[in-house]
Order: C-alpha cells, then structure tokens, then sequence
C-alpha cells in the first residue's frame, strides 16, 4: 500500500473531453499531483499499456451505455485484481444498474457523487483510513449501508447555514441533518433576520419560472452568501441556468446525507 501521493498510481480511462468530466479530470490531477497519473482514450489502450507496476486505482469514464464490453472489463478486473476500480457514469447510465451487468455494482458511481468518492478511495489507498474497503461483490444492501453513512460532526463553519424549501418536511430534515453535523444552522430564513447568514441551501425542485423568481428574490436578500442549488436530477443545462442566477454549486439530493453536509460546510468555510 503506498505510504505518500507521490507513490500513487492511478489511471484515468475514457473519453475526459467533455465538460461532464471536466471536474473529475482536474481533481484528480489536483489531488494526485506528483503521482503517477496515466490518461487513455479507452479501455483496450489501458490493458495494453506496460507499466512498472499495476494501479493502485483505475477511475473509468463512462459516457453512455454499452461504452464497454463485458470481456475488457473483465480483463481489467483480471489483471489489477488489488487496484480500487470507480466508473463514473452520466445520466445516460442511470438505469445500467438494472438492465446491464458489465459493471459491479460497488464500482458504480453517478458523476454527480464522483469527488466524493475518488476522495474516499484515495484516502483508502493512502491507509488514511481504517474503514473496510467495500468489495467489488458488495450486494445493494452493503453498497448503501456504506454510502449513506450518518454525517460526522465538522468543524461549524464560519457564519450560520440557511435551508429554504416549499417542501417544509424536506426543510426540517435537512436542518436537523445540519445541526447533527455541528453546523450553526439559520431559523426562519426566508422572514427572519438576514445578517450572518454565508450559506443557503436551496431547494430548486420542481425548476419553473416561479422558482426561478424564488432564485432571484432569495439573491436580492442574500447578497453576500453562497447559495447551493439542491436537485433530484443535477442535468448539465439546469445546473449551468441555476449557475447564471447567481448559484454558486448545485447539490444532488439523492447523494449520501455525508457527502450532502461535507459540500455544504465546505462552501461555508470558503465563503
């Protein structure tokens, strides 16, 4: 198990031109940088490369169903039987978990939930943690039981955290999700006093001109908090319209509750 970054190695396989994967393609060159880190076109290209040494992690991109074959995934798992494997897919592959089996359903992940995960299988790789590495056999039930963990306590970020929903049950919850979390947490946003106030988490669904004009008002109120769109389905043309009205990250509500209050305390801090 390497000790330091600089001892990684770690491939990157697919099609990275597009914006889609723009984010993952520059973490990774952040977050890995010194280490070994190999880009290729596609999965034959990855199989045939020589290497001094096999992968720690290989992190496939998947653009669209039956990108890859049965056989070279097989290969890949053949071959770097100890290397940690992710494929991020996009929304074209929601429903691949059902109706294909190419990939085990451990090393799937949504692009949306992504850095979440290429983080956490980094600091597994580096030993940074003791957690037991979910097996590439994992059933549905071990998959979510280690994805959707209880959020840990962080440090309370600097000001206090907003939550402005119509749905006032999915409000609550995420209030009290925050605070468990040790997040200094807003009442009454919406009528209360708006002073202290860094981050708003705001729920966009169903996205209409109404809540657009919800956008707008929350904007003029808060003119100095970071505001996180949150969304059942992060598509690319809403997040970038939700970007042009002043949002500064969009958060999928379907992601582990962990990674939902490490993005927003995050952004607290930095704003």
């Amino acid at each position: 198990m390497p000790a330091r970054v600089s001892e990684l190695n770690v491939r990157l396989v697919g099609d990275a031109a597009g914006q889609e994967f723009d984010a993952i393609r520059t973490a990774l060159e952040r977050d890995v940088a010194g280490a070994a880190l190999d880009f290729y076109q596609d999965l034959p290209a990855c199989l045939a490369a020589d290497g001094t040494r096999p992968p720690d992690l290989v992190v496939m991109l998947q653009n669209h169903p039956d990108e890859y074959v049965t056989g070279d995934v097989a290969a890949l798992m053949s071959r770097f039987p100890l290397a940690r494997l992710i494929c991020c897919y996009d929304a074209w592959c929601d429903s691949d978990g059902r109706t294909r089996s190419i990939w085990p359903l451990a090393a799937r992940t949504p692009i949306w939930n992504a850095l979440g995960r290429i983080e956490r299988e980094l600091t597994l790789v580096l030993g940074q943690v003791r957690d037991r590495p979910l097996p590439l056999t994992a059933s549905r039930a071990e998959i979510f039981e280690a994805e959707y963990l209880p959020p840990r306590r962080l440090e309370p970020a600097q000001g206090l955290i907003g939550v402005v929903s119509r749905d006032h049950a999915w409000q609550k919850t995420f209030e009290l999700l925050l605070a468990a979390a040790g997040q200094n947490v807003a009442v009454n946003v919406t009528s209360g006093d708006s002073r202290g106030v860094r981050l708003l988490l705001w729920d966009a669904d169903p996205w209409c001109e109404d809540q657009a004009m919800s956008l707008r008002h929350m904007r003029s109120r808060y003119p100095h908090a970071d505001i996180a769109a949150c969304v059942g389905f992060p598509r690319r043309d809403l997040a970038d319209e939700l970007r042009a009205l002043g949002v500064a990250r969009v958060v999928c509500k379907l992601a582990p509750i962990s990674e939902i209050v490490r993005q927003l305390s995050a952004g607290a801090a930095a704003s």
